[in-house]
């Protein structure tokens, strides 16, 4: 089974999180309030999202967190940020997470919460901060970033197959490509990688 774990696409395939922002949707889905719309954070579309998660295709919340390159205010972000938290612990489903220049303050959230819901550091570039990120407890998400950045690729040589997750985001290339680069750089087989990434998917999902 391949895995695309956040994707905005819309040619959408078998086993990929479609992330709907406030829109229903029969496909697989995540359901959440991106920082930078977190001024829609109304309490009627808070109440729509609670009844929009809650439904059968729903199986994470996001993406959602913190950005300190958009214009929104940080306590409107942080607000609608930890209303989501409490909404994952709340219906038991992991949060795909989008932050920027936060990764302090998202770790203090975390350690603050201690949920015990998974939480997914989506589009990861960062590798200065991995080895921190992990020792959270973090799930780790990576995009097409992989193909031309030199020193993802060799965090992703050292990074377990068990915390790590593949996405599209918002690029139109086939997410199978990912699993080869991963398999390339880590040099195993592309059986392992598909296998690990589905069995990190199914606990992922089935996590209470």
């Amino acid at each position: 089974m391949i895995i695309d774990i956040h994707t905005h696409c819309k040619q959408i395939k078998d086993y990929s999180v479609f992330n709907a922002f406030l829109e229903k949707t029969d496909v697989v889905c995540s359901y959440g309030i991106h920082p930078w719309y977190a001024e829609q954070f109304t309490w009627e579309n808070f109440l729509l999202l609670e009844k929009l998660v809650q439904q059968e295709n729903c199986v994470a919340i996001g993406e959602c967190g913190l950005d300190k390159n958009t214009t929104v205010d940080w306590s409107i972000q942080t607000a609608c940020f930890e209303a989501q938290i409490q909404l994952s612990e709340k219906f038991q489903k992991p949060l795909i997470i989008h932050c920027v220049k936060a990764i302090q303050e998202l770790i203090l959230l975390k350690r603050r919460f201690q949920p015990k819901q998974p939480w997914i550091f989506h589009g990861f570039r960062k590798t200065g901060v991995l080895q921190q990120l992990l020792d959270e407890g973090f799930y780790i998400s990576i995009g097409h970033a992989l193909f031309i950045d030199n020193q993802l690729q060799e965090a992703v040589k050292h990074l377990s197959l068990q915390q790590l997750f593949l996405e599209t985001d918002d690029k139109e290339f086939p997410i199978f490509q990912l699993y080869e680069k991963v398999a390339e750089i880590k040099d195993v087989a592309l059986s392992e990688v598909e296998k690990q990434i589905e069995m990190n998917f199914r606990k992922m999902i089935h996590h209470n």
